[in-house]
């Protein structure tokens, strides 16, 4: 894989190496607040497909494999190892007799699940025009811009790549997000269906509300840390100081760091007044 790593969009953040949920995030974050600054408006699109790993096509998969500069006989092993795919149902110790054919997906769990749907998506993200803000982690795509006809072109170029490449896209689950004291509320719509807004919207475990203050966030991380700490004290008793201090780091640290990263790289874009540092 790292001998195609290179070919990949710059902005897939998902299962490549030096890029993660966090790097996708403050790259996004970076930019929402430089369009802020110069244009007061900001419209936030974000995209999810419906079961995006089951639904992958093994024919238009392998013809990207070849597209995307796979040697033949590569390409030959992964046509093996998708077909003739089944699965049965087992409850207990009965299995179900007869068995279903597996016509379309990667394999979730193995070691080139990630990758094949990485390659299958990688056609779209070039097909995007520069003039559009993106950001996309596995199947996880957002297109902002303060320009509303950029942004609904970008819209229209995903949802059709989506009906040709036979990935559908849970169009009752995009979601919107306006930002901005100037945002004139465009209207945008999905095969002729409008994209509702949103207040706040969970991006890749990150609650972004329309005033990018992440107060919502914080708010939520500190009850559920709280409830965990709690949690804990009552189903552990110990004298040694260590063991909760373990615990603490295993199962309530990561909850509050999580996102800490952007939350830092708003603050260095964004300073607070010289009266509060002294």
């Amino acid at each position: 894989m790292s001998d195609f790593a290179h070919k990949f969009h710059p902005l897939q953040h998902g299962f490549l190496p030096s890029r993660s949920c966090t790097t996708s995030l403050i790259h996004s974050v970076s930019i929402y607040k430089r369009i802020l600054k110069s244009h007061k408006t900001l419209d936030i699109v974000y995209f999810d497909y419906q079961k995006a790993f089951d639904k992958v096509p093994h024919n238009l998969l392998i013809n990207k494999l070849r597209s995307f500069g796979f040697p033949s006989i590569y390409c030959q092993w992964f046509n093996d190892f998708l077909s003739n795919r089944h699965f049965s149902v087992k409850i207990n110790n009965y299995i179900q007799p007869t068995k279903t054919a597996i016509p379309s997906g990667v394999p979730q769990g193995s070691v080139s699940g990630p990758f094949l749907f990485l390659v299958f998506l990688n056609d779209l993200l070039y097909s995007l025009p520069s003039t559009i803000h993106f950001s996309v982690f596995a199947d996880d795509i957002k297109v902002y811009h303060h320009n509303p006809h950029i942004v609904q072109n970008a819209i229209n170029i995903i949802s059709d790549w989506s009906v040709s490449n036979e990935l559908p896209l849970a169009e009752s689950k995009t979601s919107l997000l306006r930002l901005g004291s100037l945002n004139p509320k465009q209207l945008y719509f999905i095969s002729n269906s409008p994209i509702l807004a949103s207040s706040s919207v969970r991006d890749l475990g990150l609650l972004t509300d329309s005033s990018l203050k992440f107060e919502l966030h914080i708010n939520q991380k500190i009850a559920l840390s709280l409830l965990r700490a709690k949690q804990l004290l009552k189903s552990f008793r110990s004298s040694n100081p260590s063991f909760y201090s373990t615990l603490f780091k295993t199962y309530v640290l990561p909850i509050l760091e999580y996102g800490s990263s952007v939350l830092l790289t708003l603050t260095l874009l964004n300073p607070p007044p010289s009266y509060l540092l002294n």
